[in-house]
């Protein structure tokens, strides 16, 4: 995920605020996320009807939050009781 400045081939760029659509002409983006029915010519698009749950959902995949290994820490103590 990247800017649509700052993306290139390999990055996904988002786009659902027109006054964006200027730097839309010149993004190197791979692919741009837009919502139904934006019109991007010439552009690799993945279309959504909610582009905000749908960045969320990809943000998700890309970079899942980490979680703890499940057990007990070796730092655990026991009090009195």
């Amino acid at each position: 995920m990247a800017t649509l400045e700052d993306a290139g081939p390999d990055d996904l760029s988002f786009l659902t605020n027109p006054r964006y659509r200027g730097a839309l002409a010149t993004s190197r983006a791979g692919a741009i996320l837009v919502g139904a029915g934006t019109d991007v010519a010439n552009r690799d698009v993945i279309e959504a009807a909610e582009p905000y749950l749908a960045l969320a959902e990809i943000l998700d995949r890309l970079y899942p939050a980490s979680r703890p290994v499940p057990g007990i820490s070796a730092d655990a103590r026991l009090g009195e009781g």
